[in-house]
This record gives structure tokens, sequence and C-alpha cells, in this order.
């Protein structure tokens, strides 16, 4: 049955807001507080990774601020959240949070992510995630993997935010492990957020040249529908020592907030967000005056880990672009696979037929 976006979203969190009373009940039932043995908190949740290791899982109400300033305010799901706010940890996993770094100005996106929205002394949450292109919904407890002072091992979200480390744990639930969340590809988690398939631009390709009018054409059309854009590093012609001459990280996950050119589109520019706020790119066409007008687009800040860059230095250094085609107002279906162990066996099959004026 073809089912709307949001139809579909209403009836998951309809469902999920059952599920979490019905968690309730039982603790307070049983005078407990929610306990997920499917996802106990031991070595084998952590993974191959820090099995050796040792650290502590504590609950939210025992885990420390890494910073002082934080100690003094309380525990929230979300309290207004910024890109800025997202502080990667001991996983290598940029692939998953630049993804969210783009989720996160998307309140809308996110809301529909993460299914319970208020801290609760139970200690239960609720994420709906995309996995293999159907829909699920995941419960996670409040006890984290932390460091022996009690700051958290993993993804955090400053002013003590939650809904981070909780999208991250429903995520290595989801995956088996923490360490498990380590490498990937963005399209994987941007499609884990929205349930849409993703697109790729190749920028590094020795077969066949890109045409660069073509792929600029694409990227602005794509920012002008305010799709969820991506880019990564790690050109086969670019050795990490150039990497670190202009200072951007190499093999690693950025995002796209905006373009722009300058008059008569003589000079063209990106806006890319460095999820660590670690590069330092610097481009010797932003003077002064050209940053000010910059500015007007987007007001991003270099602390965020946001950079203006030069068209032609994007495509030099950058290796490719994934572009998410989640629309708000899709209507989609969604149908388990069926292999068959016959060519004789009957399966289901669909014909669609859309109306030229539709699209």
């Amino acid at each position: 049955m073809s089912m709307g976006v949001r139809d579909r979203r209403h009836r998951d969190e309809t469902e999920a807001e059952r599920t979490f009373r019905n968690i309730i009940k039982d603790c307070h039932k049983n005078k407990t507080n929610f306990v997920d043995n499917q996802f106990p908190h031991s070595s084998s949740s952590l993974g191959d990774r820090f099995s050796h290791d040792v650290f502590q899982w504590f609950r939210i109400a025992d885990i420390r601020s890494s910073s002082k300033d934080d100690d003094q305010l309380e525990w929230t799901v979300m309290s207004s959240p910024k890109p800025s706010d997202i502080e990667q940890g001991l996983l290598g996993n940029c692939w998953l949070i630049a993804a969210l770094s783009l989720i996160v100005e998307r309140p809308g996106i996110l809301r529909h992510i993460l299914l319970t929205q208020n801290v609760n002394s139970e200690g239960i949450y609720l994420v709906r995630l995309c996995h293999n292109g159907l829909w699920t919904t995941i419960i996670v407890d409040d006890f984290f993997p932390c460091y022996e002072d009690g700051t958290l091992l993993f993804t955090k979200a400053r002013r003590r935010q939650l809904f981070i480390p909780i999208i991250e744990k429903a995520c290595a639930k989801l995956f088996g492990s923490y360490s498990n969340l380590t490498s990937g590809q963005m399209a994987e988690a941007l499609q884990l957020f929205t349930g849409a398939p993703c697109d790729y631009i190749h920028l590094d390709r020795s077969d066949e040249p890109i045409d660069s009018d073509i792929v600029w054409a694409k990227l602005v059309s794509c920012c002008q529908a305010n799709l969820l854009i991506g880019a990564s590093t790690g050109r086969h012609d670019v050795s990490k020592d150039m990497y670190d001459q202009i200072r951007i990280n190499s093999n690693h996950a950025f995002s796209i907030l905006a373009t722009h050119a300058t008059d008569k589109d003589s000079v063209r520019f990106v806006l890319v967000r460095d999820p660590h706020a670690c590069s330092c790119y610097r481009d010797e066409y932003i003077t002064p005056k050209v940053l000010t007008q910059l500015r007007t687009i987007n007001n991003a800040h270099r602390s965020t880990g946001a950079f203006w860059i030069e068209w032609t230095k994007f495509l030099r250094f950058f290796s490719k672009l994934t572009i998410s085609t989640y629309v708000n107002n899709y209507f989609d279906i969604r149908e388990q696979a069926k292999f068959t162990r016959l060519p004789t066996d009957p399966i289901t099959v669909f014909y669609f037929h859309v109306p030229q004026y539709v699209l």
C-alpha cells in the first residue's frame, strides 16, 4: 500500500508511544529502571576494537560533562541543537557524525528519528531508523560507555544534550556493537536517518573527466532544493601531505551547506562543514570583501567547522558528493524482498504509472 512519508511516520510514532507506555508500566510495576538485556553493558556491545580496554557503563544521572560549564546544566534530550554541539568521541565514525550534523539543522527530521524527546527516570529511549529499506524502532536504555572519570567515551553533545549518544547507541545496537560503527559511507547514514536513497557524483574518475559546469549546476540545484548533501576527501591523486598543507582532513566526511557565485559567475564558492571542526583551510580568493558577501549567503562560523572554498580547489581535493533524495512530502512503497527457490515459483510484482503532469 502506498503511504505518505508523514502518514508512515505518524503510524510508527503512535506504535512507539504505545511501546514506551507499556515499558514504563512494567518498570513501575516491578519498581525498577529499564535495562536493555539485548544490548548488554559489556565488552560484547563495545565490540572487538575495545574488548581489551577497561571502560565503565554509567547511567545518565552519574555521567560527568567534559566541560565544567556544562556541569551546571540539567540533562535534556534536545535543547535547540546545533551542529557545533556535536563532539566526536573515540570512534572513527565521521560518516555518521557528518550526516548527523546535517540532520541537526533539520529539527523536523531529528524529531522523527528521536521518538523519546524528554529525559525520563526509567531510562527508556526509542529511536526510529531505516535499516535495509524498512523503518524500525530501536529501544535503548540510558547506560553509556564512559571513561573512569565518568565522561562519555563516544560521541557527545555540548550543553548536556542526549540526542547524539542516544542515536549513536541505537545505531550501535542495530549493527551489533559500537566497533561496527567504525568506518562507513555517508550515504549509509543519510539513508538510515531519512529512508531515502542517495545519488553520487564522483569527482576523481580517471576514466572520464568531469564537466565542472554540469557538476556545479547540479550542486547549486540541490542546494536550492534544500537537499542533504555530503562530500568526501581522499582522492587517489592527492597525498596526505598535500591535505596537511592545505589543512583539510584526508579520508574524511564533510557536509555541504551552500554554494555561491560572484558577479557574472566569475568565481564560485562552496560552503563546507567539517564535523570535527578541525579543518583550518584558508582560501586566497576569499578577501575580506568577498567574505562579507559570502556571509550574507550563510553566516556559519568557522568555530563550527564551516569554511568556504573556491570551486576549482574543491574539485581538486574532494573525491565525491553524496546527495540524499529525501523530500518530506513524498509517497513511497516499502516491501520486504522475497527470493524464490525455483524460477516457476510465483512472485509479487508492481506496475507503476506516473502521469507526466505529476512530475
